[in-house]
């Protein structure tokens, strides 16, 4: 047999409720400065709860303003970008009206055919680097004056 089984069982019953008065004021003041910080944290998360609705009804005003000012600007870039598709677009019929050509012409001299010539002046295509170039020589113009940068 063990050691242990020969010992006798004794625990007491501890009381929980303290007798002394001291102690028990001791507890309420505790147990009051608790509830007082409990308050105060209930009051600071109501108030940041509140600060953090009002952030996000700021947040949703800013970008309900910025998606109306990027429509404005969208929109106002896609007209820039049409006046200079226009411009473009009659600097070349412009220009191939002075040298008295006709489309056919102008698409046998840079070797593309009637349609891209046709669509390079109504603004539907752009032409490349090496066209661009070889409009400008064949008009005799520059080819910043030609793209529309220049007047």
């Amino acid at each position: 047999m063990n050691n242990l089984s020969k010992r006798p069982n004794r625990t007491k019953a501890v009381s929980i409720v303290p007798s002394d008065k001291r102690i028990q004021e001791k507890q309420a003041g505790l147990l009051s400065r608790l509830r007082d910080l409990v308050r105060s944290l209930q009051n600071g998360i109501a108030e940041r709860d509140a600060m953090i609705e009002e952030r996000d009804k700021r947040i949703a005003e800013l970008e309900a303003e910025r998606h109306f000012h990027t429509k404005d600007h969208q929109k106002e870039e896609y007209l820039i970008a049409m006046r200079h598709t226009k411009q473009v677009s009659n600097r070349i019929r412009e220009e191939r009206k002075n040298k008295n050509m006709n489309i056919d012409d102008l698409a046998k001299l840079i070797g593309v055919s009637r349609a891209t010539i046709n669509n390079y002046e109504t603004g539907t295509h752009y032409p490349k680097l090496i066209t661009w170039k070889a409009l400008a020589n064949i008009f005799g113009v520059d080819i910043e004056y030609l793209m529309g940068y220049e007047e």
